[in-house]
């Protein structure tokens, strides 16, 4: 659990500076002309946080339809989140879409590593009983 709960915290600020590098790297001003929005750093990082939450409660609830509504709910808000910036034009939508796209990419270099470095231990395990 305690793996988890620090891949979380790594994966959150990882996902913040990421959207601030990208920001820095594309330099696109938003409608209101007054920020950088490509991408949309409030949907990167909705993306990853509750992605990444959504994941450890998948992973911990053995109910299907359970993950099924948890999983649909996370869509859902995560889409009307990226809606209403679209919706008061605070964001463009290629904004909203590109903040999607590389919080899924964030958020399954997360979980993948999350897994690896779970399964590792285990495979060390399996490598000294072979020696011995």
């Amino acid at each position: 659990k305690l793996h988890k709960i620090k891949f979380l915290s790594i994966s959150f600020l990882g996902a913040e500076v990421l959207g601030i590098l990208l920001r820095l790297v594309f330099h696109r001003l938003g409608p209101t002309g007054m920020k950088y929005t490509f991408p949309s750093s409030e949907v990167l990082m909705s993306t990853v946080v509750y992605g990444f939450l959504v994941y450890m409660v998948v992973k911990q609830c053995k109910k299907p339809w359970i993950n099924t509504i948890i999983t649909s709910c996370y869509f859902i808000l995560c889409s009307f989140i990226g809606l209403s910036f679209v919706y008061f034009n605070t964001e463009y939508p290629s904004d909203v879409a590109a903040g999607f796209e590389f919080g899924v990419v964030w958020l399954s270099l997360s979980i993948i590593l999350l897994e690896v470095y779970r399964v590792l231990p285990k495979i060390r395990d399996l490598n000294v009983k072979d020696v011995e």
